[in-house]
């Protein structure tokens, strides 16, 4: 759960800048590359929070990783088509 909080809470954070440039850009290109780096930001910071909270030094704890991250990247993944087909179609 500590994964996906850090997820949540680094994407709440990054949401609102993301949300104005995007906003105020005038080309569909500049909305989804901002929102594209928000979102990826967003995942990475919540697996790199997983990683450090694990210490990944036993196999289960391995495995337990590889399988929230994959999960963190899903949703953003997820996140991520949403607006893809939003923006760019």
């Amino acid at each position: 759960m500590i994964g996906l909080g850090a997820f949540g809470i680094a994407l709440a954070g990054l949401v609102m800048p993301a949300a104005f440039l995007s906003l105020s850009s005038i080309s569909p290109e500049a909305t989804f590359a901002m929102t594209s780096l928000a979102l990826a930001g967003a995942a990475l910071l919540g697996i790199r929070r997983l990683s450090r909270e694990l210490d990944a030094r036993s196999s289960a704890a391995s495995i337990i990783f590889v399988v929230w991250a994959f999960a963190t990247l899903g949703i953003a993944t997820r996140l991520w088509w949403d607006l893809a087909v939003e923006v760019m179609l």
